[in-house]
């Protein structure tokens, strides 16, 4: 009986303040980076992020440091002729996955909307799928970073139902 009582119920109700803790170190990268970046230690090379790859390490990092689960990168199946690809993070306990996009300067815009399209199709086959974060650092290096916020919002795509959460550093 205390066991039905432990482990019945909705999770989804513990899903929202984990996305919002993930949304806030998200919002907070830039900070962390800049620490790590001017380190005061004699001989301690600085960590610089120079392209994806490094906020990528730096993002999966600090949300190991705050979650309990699993938090990997993801291989996702083929869609049509499409390659197959990996999710930046992925938090299959929370339904949760992370996309980072890099902008390198303002011609970026076009890129990373594209992307973002090509992104949703794919993940949208995830079966685990509640929440796709888009991290998009450097963003005010775009000419309309603004723009990407109306694409937070409830999706759906064939029949896969998610919320998207952009997020501008």
């Amino acid at each position: 009986m205390t066991f039905d009582l432990l482990f019945s119920g909705n999770t989804t109700d513990q899903v929202e303040p984990e996305v919002a803790t993930i949304e806030t170190v998200c919002q907070r990268l830039p900070q962390v980076a800049r620490i790590l970046a001017n380190r005061s230690r004699k001989g301690k090379a600085p960590f610089e992020i120079k392209d994806e790859y490094d906020v990528q390490d730096l993002l999966h990092a600090t949300i190991r440091a705050h979650l309990k689960y699993s938090v990997q990168e993801d291989p996702l199946p083929k869609v049509a002729a499409a390659k197959s690809a990996r999710a930046d993070i992925s938090i299959e306990e929370l339904g949760i996955l992370i996309e980072v996009k890099f902008v390198y300067g303002p011609e970026d815009q076009k890129r990373i909307f594209e992307e973002f399209s090509q992104d949703l199709v794919l993940y949208a086959t995830w079966p685990h799928l509640k929440t796709l974060i888009f991290l998009i650092y450097n963003s005010g290096d775009l000419r309309d970073p603004d723009a990407f916020l109306k694409l937070s919002a409830r999706h759906e795509i064939s029949g896969a139902r998610f919320f998207v959460k952009i997020v501008l550093v």
